[in-house]
């Protein structure tokens, strides 16, 4: 069993399925009809994961990356028992580059927005491999919180006396919803980071004011 992910060149799609179709594109292009050398922003993003995740016998590659790489996309495996521990990191490495990371396996996004930054209670941290595993930790004591995006864009989850608390600031606007399930927080908050904002359509929000705040 293999869990696979693509890599590209250019803009971040708008969503998931735009990154599908694009996908999809880059595939038919570079792999079936015109496979060619890769690009050196690929390349030195296949060099990086080779050195964080050595081609040996310990390796998580199916294949070693750079031989699924063709021209401006790589499109690579990982072995499916250790994809929670390698894909997170495989996402941030393109976003370091500036580089479009698609899971192929759940057709979504996955990656960090420029200039993201992750704080919590005891201050920045780095992105976490598993979400949920993440929020379950860091929002256990009252008084904790997530905060994920940039400063006049965000989302943030806090554990307000027990009542877990997720809120999102865009465009000058402040909303909350109280009551959250964590699972529906580890969400939201994996979202922002890699840019996508499906889960709003999936809470009832209040508007805050400024006296709110």
């Amino acid at each position: 069993m293999s869990y696979d992910l693509a890599v590209w060149e250019g803009d971040v799609p708008q969503d998931d399925k735009a990154a599908a179709q694009e996908f999809e594109q880059l595939y038919e292009r570079y792999f079936v009809e015109s496979p060619r050398r890769a690009h050196g922003a690929i390349r030195a993003y296949v060099e990086e994961l080779t050195d964080t995740w050595p081609e040996d016998d310990k390796s998580p590659w199916v294949t070693p990356p750079m031989e699924t790489a063709s021209g401006p996309i790589v499109y690579f495996s990982v072995i499916a028992s250790r994809a929670d521990e390698v894909c997170e990191g495989v996402a941030q490495i393109a976003a370091d580059h500036g580089l479009v990371c698609f899971d192929a396996n759940r057709s979504t996004l996955r990656g960090t927005q420029k200039g993201l930054s992750i704080t919590t209670r005891s201050g920045r941290v780095g992105m976490p491999a598993l979400w949920f595993a993440f929020v379950l930790n860091e929002l256990r004591q009252p008084d904790s919180f997530i905060t994920v995006g940039q400063p006049r864009s965000y989302a943030r989850a806090a554990n307000e006396q027990g009542t877990l608390v997720l809120e999102y600031r865009e465009a000058g606007k402040h909303f909350q919803v109280r009551e959250v399930p964590l699972d529906r927080i580890a969400d939201a908050l994996s979202q922002w980071a890699a840019g996508q904002r499906q889960f709003i359509a999936r809470h009832s929000w209040r508007r805050l004011q400024p006296e709110d705040l």
